[in-house]
C-alpha cells in the first residue's frame, strides 16, 4: 500500500509541474500572440513557444510499467528557456 502511496505522489508532482509549465507557456504564448505577419520577431517567438507548449503537452507523466517518470521537473524546465 506504501509503494501505491508513493507512485501516486510522484504522478501528482509530475501533473502539477507540467500544469506549471503549460500556465507559464500559455501566457508567454499569449504575450507574444500575433494577429498578422508583419511582425516577424513575435510571430517567430510566437512560434517556438506554441512549438514548446505542444512538446510539454505530449511529455508523459507516467512510465509504461505506471511509475512516474523521475526528473521530470528538469525536464519540463527546460521547455522555459527560449532560445529566440
Amino acid at each position: 500500500m506504501q509503494l501505491i502511496a508513493v507512485t501516486l505522489d510522484g504522478v501528482r508532482t509530475n501533473c502539477e509541474e507540467v500544469t506549471s509549465v503549460i500556465e507559464k507557456l500559455v501566457e508567454m504564448f499569449e504575450k507574444y500572440k500575433v494577429y498578422n505577419l508583419n511582425d516577424q520577431d513575435k510571430l517567430r517567438r510566437m512560434l517556438i513557444i506554441g512549438k514548446n507548449l505542444k512538446d510539454v503537452l505530449n511529455e508523459p507523466v507516467i512510465n509504461k510499467d505506471g511509475s512516474a517518470v523521475e526528473n521530470l521537473k528538469v525536464k519540463c524546465s527546460g521547455y522555459l528557456e527560449l532560445n529566440y
